[in-house]
């Protein structure tokens, strides 16, 4: 599966070293489920590792929009820093909005306080 994934973002990054800075910032993702799952005391369970896949998912897209973005910057000829400063200005709302979309369609799925456990742990994760 990891093989897979590592094929289809060399064939969308065109780069080894942009698929590994991607794949890199996956595992970043775990401190904040470290957090959400000890602040509301839910055990780390198969729900929570499908949440914690999902967010993965996000993850490593927004940091191929922004790496892709950073590319089309530096092909323009702008200085990495510059292209990079720029890329994170003009991606960042687009980014936060998807992001906020997926957080805000998951705390319906916590209910903390009814009892069902079920889908609780995956939208903590998430």
């Amino acid at each position: 599966m990891i093989f897979a994934i590592m094929t289809i973002l060399m064939f969308q990054l065109k780069r080894i070293a942009l698929m590994v800075m991607a794949l890199l910032t996956a595992p970043l993702g775990l401190i904040g489920v470290v957090l959400a799952l000890n602040i509301t005391r839910t055990p780390l369970g198969f729900m929570a590792i499908l949440g914690i896949i999902a967010l993965s998912g996000m993850i490593i897209r927004n940091s191929i929009i922004l790496l892709d973005q950073i590319e089309i910057h530096k092909a323009e000829g702008q200085q990495p820093r510059e292209a990079i400063i720029n890329s994170a200005t003009l991606r960042f709302r687009p980014i936060m909005l998807t992001a906020l979309a997926a957080i805000l369609g998951m705390i319906p799925l916590m209910d903390l306080y009814s009892g069902a456990h079920l889908p609780s742990p995956s939208a903590a994760a998430y």
